[in-house]
């Protein structure tokens, strides 16, 4: 239920705000296959809440907004939005100071919530294309934030509305241990499956407060009302921190805030207001009204001393199912798992009913085709993330000018300092880096594996007695792992051509265990034909497997790290066209 509404939400806001990519005409088609998507999933996240009748009254209370929508969609396509409308300006919340009306705005300049601060609204968040309406915020008490506190002393949680903060003291938390804040994203709320999941993790692992931001009735909205929301409820979170500082003594530094989507910008919200902030992670943050936006918009890397994204549904085309995640760069550390658009265990958004209707169309299976098609890819990113507090596996990711780069094994080294890879997920912060806006890219298993050792496989060629005839064929490696299991690799996906100069290829090797302590390697030969300009035969001198991020680990350890390295003496073997024979591996120690 959470996936499918997060996404098909992001989805309907595509027709709000970035239609300029499409024809009008191709707009409206698409559009109409869009809105079936979002009341499918409407309708299907509507199913087990306590109070229908609430929810209905919810839902069709957020068509409100849709004049202005309507009238910012009209802009988008024909020029800019007429001048606000009075309604808009009546909307602000009771509580804000006076202000002079922004003529480019349908919210006040300067806009004030009650104890909690003022926002300004000045040109920065208007984009006749990127963002044609700005809509003011829905009232405080109607946004209606509560903090819901889990500790390992209280693993059932407390629930403490936002205006009742001092509450928090009488509780469980405690100000000297560290503190992960959680915050959900758009039409989510407070029983998101996946977001409780990951505050279980946290606490299975360290002794830390974990609180669940909720704001479910802010979230519920038209997407335009929402993300006028989020500011109101960065503002919220930074109220918490900045109470609990002054009160309690809780450390700026201490503080992680972890968003979902729109949630990543309710971080960044939250951030900018509370100096010295620990960190902040976003997790696949939302694009619409955000991507190509000033930093002041969105997540950036100034909001806390480290931001991390992970962009999992960064499709740079925002389409049916896909393209929901911002796609440039938010924060220090920016990782693109498997690319950053597509991930391993997902169904295309128009795979999925397909699929659905050749299964047989069952009413019980239409809400899990709706979560496939339209939140998939999105939910990847709390999901890897969840992975890395539990798994010992370390998610390496590197350095990389793109990901074909990367799939073509050209970006596996940590480099001298380190700082060419880093680890996805909870421990990113032990990289040592100072730059911002860096492309980190991994390959990742589907579930439940999803975490991928990476090795390098170098083959060591002999001399041919004929330099100035080439090499041409495919290899294979079958190498051992834990428990028994063989693992076999296809080294050359297409047919290699080895020339008379080359004496070693080295190939990226993926799997979920560590391959390194295999001792030997079963390797296949079979040579392409190209007539008599090739050799049907090969000779190895020598294969070489690496673990790399236990090379990095060696690297930062120092020669004491070195000892054990087998370096077995060369030897060679001649393969005929389609032999297989047995190689020891050695294990090199340096980074290649």
């Amino acid at each position: 239920m959470a996936t499918s509404v997060d996404a098909a939400g992001i989805e309907l806001e595509e027709e709000e705000g970035w239609s300029e990519e499409l024809s009008v005409q191709g707009w409206r088609q698409a559009g109409s296959c869009r809105i079936l998507w979002v009341a499918m999933a409407i309708l299907a996240s509507g199913v087990g809440r306590s109070s229908q009748q609430d929810y209905i009254d919810r839902v069709f209370g957020s068509f409100q907004d849709v004049p202005l929508v309507l009238r910012a969609l009209t802009g988008s396509l024909l020029g800019p939005p007429a001048p606000p409308s009075s309604t808009a300006q009546d909307r602000r919340d009771h509580s804000a100071a006076p202000a002079t009306p922004d003529s480019t705005s349908e919210i006040p300049a300067t806009y004030c919530v009650q104890e909690l601060g003022c926002l300004l609204t000045g040109p920065g968040f208007r984009h006749p294309k990127r963002r044609p309406i700005n809509l003011p915020p829905d009232p405080r008490h109607f946004i209606n934030v509560a903090f819901n506190v889990f500790t390992r002393e209280n693993i059932k949680g407390v629930r403490i509305p936002a205006k009742e903060m001092p509450l928090i003291l009488k509780s469980s938390f405690d100000p000297l241990k560290r503190t992960k804040i959680i915050v959900h994203g758009y039409l989510n709320g407070r029983d998101m499956p996946y977001l409780l999941e990951l505050a279980s993790a946290f606490l299975y692992t360290e002794d830390v407060n974990v609180i669940y931001v909720d704001w479910t009735e802010g979230a519920i909205r038209l997407y335009n009302r929402a993300v006028a929301n989020a500011r109101v409820v960065g503002l919220e979170i930074a109220h918490l921190v900045t109470w609990l500082g002054r009160n309690a003594g809780l450390q700026a530094k201490d503080v992680h805030l972890i968003g979902h989507s729109l949630g990543a910008h309710v971080c960044g919200y939250a951030g900018e207001r509370v100096p010295g902030l620990g960190r902040i992670t976003g997790l696949d943050p939302a694009k619409p009204l955000f991507e190509q936006m000033p930093p002041e918009v969105r997540l950036d890397p100034s909001d806390a001393l480290l931001v991390d994204a992970i962009h999992t549904d960064a499709h740079p085309l925002f389409f049916l199912g896909q393209g929901y995640g911002i796609t440039h760069p938010v924060g220090h550390l920016d990782f693109y798992p498997n690319g950053g658009e597509y991930q391993p265990g997902c169904t295309p958004a128009l795979v999925a009913p397909v699929k659905w209707l050749l299964s047989g169309a069952r009413p019980s299976t239409a809400k899990d085709a709706v979560t496939d098609a339209l939140g998939c890819n999105h939910v990847f990113a709390v999901k890897v993330f969840t992975n890395s507090i539990i798994s010992s596996c370390p998610f390496t990711a590197f350095r990389c000018p793109s990901y074909r780069d990367y799939e073509q094994g050209r970006c596996f080294s940590c480099g001298p300092d380190g700082t060419g890879c880093a680890s996805l997920g909870v421990h990113a912060d032990k990289w040592r880096g100072e730059q911002t806006g860096v492309a980190l890219y991994l390959k990742t298993f589907p579930e439940p594996y999803l975490c991928l050792f990476h090795h390098l496989l170098r083959v060591e060629f002999g001399r041919r007695e004929d330099a100035t005839r080439s090499l041409q064929g495919r290899l294979n490696a079958t190498l051992a792992a834990q428990g028994g299991r063989t693992v076999t690799f296809d080294l050359t996906s297409r047919i290699m051509q080895l020339q008379s100069t080359d004496t070693s290829l080295t190939f990226m090797l993926e799997d979920h265990q560590d391959l390194s302590a295999a001792k030997e390697a079963l390797v296949t030969w079979n040579a392409g034909w190209c007539g008599r300009a090739c050799e049907d035969s090969v000779t190895i001198t020598k294969v070489t497997v690496q673990n790399v991020e236990k090379s990095g680990q060696r690297r930062q350890l120092g020669r004491s790290a070195q000892e054990g390295c087998q370096r077995p003496a060369d030897t060679a073997t001649t393969l005929p066209n389609g032999g297989t024979v047995k190689v020891p591996l050695s294990q090199e120690c340096q980074i290649v």
